[in-house]
């Protein structure tokens, strides 16, 4: 009988695959060690690899493979199993723009399709778009554990406001601003424009008010709510 495991783990890095061997008989070979039926493995095998978008790469040789590429193939061999959990650590580590958003693709479609990920990654943008659950982990402990939008709103309801005016004057700004009760403000002169970058927590209530202001012209304005990196970085600080 085929060997069935319902956990498998795929690590970061590149030598977890034998690289004198082609996509396909890598796959194969890790089909054989679980003891899957080589009739199996005919249908399974290629169909891994259109998964991860290696089927035109099917036959050539690891070792000629972007690291994107060796990433995918791992994706593909660490499904041969059919594992109801995943393990995944750093899975995009290193890679370019390209290949880590096919590969977060990947990760997407098989979540949707059922497969349990358990995900370690040091980028936050990442756990935000990928995960359902995020616990940071700090010296060995959890801190804290919760969906991506509760985990930035415990850490605060701020959002940051930057955008780049044309004025004579800083000081009168600034003023009405903290009369209106945003205290929060920097402005810096940087050639011709200022700079303006703001923490409200209601960013239209402070926009409404530097329109207000007939002596200033806006250039460009941004707003930006609290990330999951912000909330990190409080939460973890400059720690180690």
């Amino acid at each position: 009988k085929p060997l069935r495991s319902k956990i498998n783990f795929i690590l970061g890095g590149e030598r977890n695959l034998y690289w004198r061997l082609s996509a396909y008989d890598n796959l194969a070979y890790f089909a054989d060690l679980y003891k899957i039926p080589r009739e199996v493995q005919k249908e399974k095998i290629p169909t891994l690899l259109k998964l991860v978008e290696l089927e035109e790469a099917s036959d050539r040789l690891v070792e000629t493979f972007s690291k994107g590429m060796k990433q995918r193939l791992q994706i593909a061999r660490g499904l041969l199993n059919d594992p109801e959990i995943l393990f995944l650590d750093e899975p995009s580590i290193g890679l370019d723009p390209v290949s880590a958003r096919k590969l977060r693709q990947i990760l997407k479609h098989l979540n949707e399709n059922g497969t349990t990920i358990l995900l370690t990654t040091h980028y936050m943008y990442e756990a935000d778009e990928l995960c359902d659950r995020i616990a940071f982990i700090n010296k060995g402990e959890i801190v804290m554990i919760d969906t991506p939008a509760n985990i930035k709103a415990k850490i605060g309801s701020t959002a940051t406001v930057e955008c780049t005016l044309i004025t004579k004057e800083t000081n009168p700004i600034l003023k009405r601003f903290q009369a209106q009760g945003f205290h929060q403000v920097e402005m810096k002169l940087e050639g011709e424009v200022v700079k303006c970058k703001a923490q409200v927590e209601q960013p239209q209530a402070f926009i409404s008010t530097l329109y207000e202001l007939k002596t200033v012209q806006i250039v460009d304005l941004a707003i930006m709510q609290t990330s999951l990196e912000d909330a990190y970085v409080q939460l973890i600080g400059g720690e180690e």
